[in-house]
């Protein structure tokens, strides 16, 4: 098994693995959404495609499905960066992992964007998810949606908590990309056009950049999300984000909290949140 020693989460001498996180956090999706997540992707396709008038449903729901699969499963890949896997970082007693999330959704996103899905809305509901995903992010979101905000300021804050947590000025990935491919066969996303996009876009962030990069990021996806921005195109997909949040959210407390395991309370929201979608 390819683990590289990446670690995902440590408390005293408790240690998980990223690689055994991820795999389980998607595993747990599968598992407890069943054939609602089918639901979602047909009920998701159909309102993003009636708003953008664009092809028939058939031909996206796959690609869909897939997005949304691989944002679950790489929800928390941005831990994998030199920052996070420092020795500094890890010789705490709580290793700290803030706004990972971003890193995450910056992976994500030149991989969406290499897939070359042609239609932005079908990978930004599941990109905004990942960027979600915890709620040390949320109020950045809810500033970066508003019509007047300083997305400067909000990056500056950002890399400052960054460089709190390591003295590296550079970010870049620590892991390869038979890394990557492992985990995309693991779960059965290895199709060419996946693998080439995920390991293209490893190659990319294997390289030393400075923490800027995460300001250009913010400034890009900002533009998407945004009304005001310019490339909006007006499709209303504001109410299928805390869906496909939810779902991103719940696996990750499963996997995380019972290492791949199920609880009373977590299988009762995920059938709220199954019930919620065949509505």
């Amino acid at each position: 098994m390819v683990t590289q020693n990446i670690i995902s989460w440590k408390h005293d001498n408790k240690i998980e693995f990223l690689y055994d996180h991820l795999i389980n956090t998607l595993i747990q999706a599968r598992i407890l959404l069943k054939n609602e997540i089918m639901t979602y992707v047909n009920k998701s396709s159909l309102i993003l495609l009636r708003d953008i008038n664009s092809e028939k449903i058939d031909s996206y729901r796959e690609v869909i499905k897939n997005c949304i699969d691989l944002s679950i499963l790489l929800h928390d890949i941005g831990k994998a960066i030199n920052i996070y896997q420092s020795r500094e970082n890890l010789s705490r007693l709580k290793p700290r992992f803030t706004h990972h999330e971003i890193l995450s959704s910056l992976f994500l996103y030149k991989t969406y964007r290499k897939m070359r899905i042609g239609i932005k809305e079908i990978y930004l509901i599941p990109l905004i998810a990942v960027l979600n995903h915890h709620h040390g992010m949320r109020s950045y979101i809810e500033k970066m949606v508003g019509e007047n905000i300083d997305i400067n300021t909000i990056s500056y804050q950002i890399i400052d908590d960054l460089k709190k947590i390591s003295k590296e000025p550079y970010i870049y990935f620590k892991i390869d990309n038979n890394y990557i491919i492992s985990l995309l066969q693991k779960v059965q996303l290895d199709n060419k056009i996946i693998i080439d996009a995920c390991t293209k876009s490893i190659d990319e962030l294997r390289s030393k950049r400075n923490l800027s990069i995460i300001q250009g990021f913010l400034k890009e996806i900002k533009m998407y999300i945004s009304p005001t921005g310019d490339r909006y195109r007006g499709v209303n997909t504001a109410p299928l984000i805390p869906i496909a949040t939810g779902i991103i959210v719940i696996a990750d407390y499963i996997s995380a909290k019972n290492r791949g395991g199920t609880s009373f309370y977590s299988e009762l929201l995920y059938k709220e949140l199954s019930y919620r979608l065949t509505k």
